[in-house]
């Protein structure tokens, strides 16, 4: 998702893209590890647990979007710097 925001801005870079793939290998090696080998009885549970989480989020997002189209569009988005007014400073004679 980030490569193609990049490659929409014309920033996509080759070190962007070895980052993205270091992380991804690196996302890949914690799940693998976090079940194989199986862990001992309560921890095994974990990443079930974590995945039925995950699952359930998306599925509340996706009813939420169906419900109403603009939720989606009103959740906050931080991919534009905001435009900041400067506005001049008053004297103190000026008032």
């Amino acid at each position: 998702m980030f490569n193609v925001y990049l490659r929409a801005q014309g920033r996509l870079t080759t070190q962007a893209i070895g980052i993205s793939i270091l992380a991804v290998l690196a996302m890949g090696a914690a799940l693998l590890g976090s079940v194989y080998p199986v862990p001992p009885a309560p921890y095994s549970l974990l990443p079930y647990l974590y995945a039925v989480l995950l699952f359930g989020g998306f599925v509340c997002s996706m009813i939420g979007n169906a419900r109403s189209p603009s939720f989606a569009n009103g959740a906050p988005c931080n991919t534009r710097p905001k435009k900041i007014v400067r506005r001049p400073a008053s004297s103190p004679g000026s008032d």
